[in-house]
């Protein structure tokens, strides 16, 4: 049996991502039925294990008719290892973690950090970590009241008018329009 690289289909390259067929997406929307139908057990640990089997089915479903691409530039499994240490470091943090801080972090230089984490997620670290960061503010002003200064201190923003610039271009609506919208 080959190994299984179990990230692949989340890290390839957008245009060299699994296409689901048509004839598997009955087989892919029955597994999301499960799942919806998984939530509602009740002995968490029970529940637990059923969808880790569903997600887990899933994936083998898209592994069944996709070629993985080959790993670029010499990546390898411990390639995807060094990314995972940035992505979490990334959003494990609500402030702006730099790229010179995940190279650090990774034991790689920052040129070769920014060319693998490009490479293998197919973003830039630093959109990647702007999006964890936008999207984190979008949680608060759901979630909260807080002022838009807060959130915007809280997530990294050098002050509320960086925040709104970045929440136009990622959400096409300011903070204050994307707050009275949930509300609606």
């Amino acid at each position: 049996m080959p190994e299984i690289n179990w990230l692949a289909p989340f890290t390839a390259l957008p245009q060299k991502r699994p296409k689901v067929p048509k004839g598997t997406k009955g087989r892919i929307l029955n597994h999301a039925q499960r799942l919806i139908e998984a939530l509602d057990v009740e002995i968490e640990s029970i529940r637990l294990c059923r969808i880790r089997l569903l997600l887990l089915g899933v994936i083998l479903t898209i592994f069944e008719n996709w070629i993985p691409p080959k790993l670029v530039g010499g990546a390898t499994n411990a390639s995807f290892t060094r990314i995972n240490s940035a992505i979490e470091m990334t959003l494990g943090s609500s402030r702006l973690v730099t790229t010179e801080e995940t190279a650090r972090a990774c034991n790689i230089n920052r040129k070769t950090f920014s060319w693998l984490f490009r490479e293998m997620m197919g973003i830039h670290y630093s959109e990647f970590n702007l999006r964890h960061r936008i999207n984190k503010a979008a949680e608060q002003l759901l979630r909260t009241d807080d002022p838009l200064k807060r959130i915007a201190k809280d997530w990294g923003f050098v002050d509320v008018s960086h925040l709104h610039n970045c929440f136009m271009n990622h959400y096409n609506c300011s903070p204050k329009e994307y707050r009275q919208q949930s509300e609606a």
